[in-house]
């Protein structure tokens, strides 16, 4: 799954992001950076991506909570 977001705010709000984007080579102007994050499923990293945009966090079942 592809989630658009802005780099600025992942690495601001997120030590562990910042310290992804910082070792990832910066695309040329007009292009997207793309981060390959296998270790997370496309529903938390949905979950995630929203949670750093807005502070708030929903969860619904205990599966999320483990997750």
């Amino acid at each position: 799954v592809c989630v658009p977001a802005h780099s600025c705010v992942l690495a601001a709000l997120s030590p562990v992001l910042s310290r992804v984007l910082s070792t990832s080579p910066a695309p040329h102007p007009g292009q997207n950076r793309l981060l390959n994050l296998e270790t997370v499923g496309s529903r938390v990293l949905l979950k995630l991506v929203r949670f750093l945009y807005t502070g708030e966090m929903e969860i619904k079942s205990q599966s999320e909570h483990e997750e």
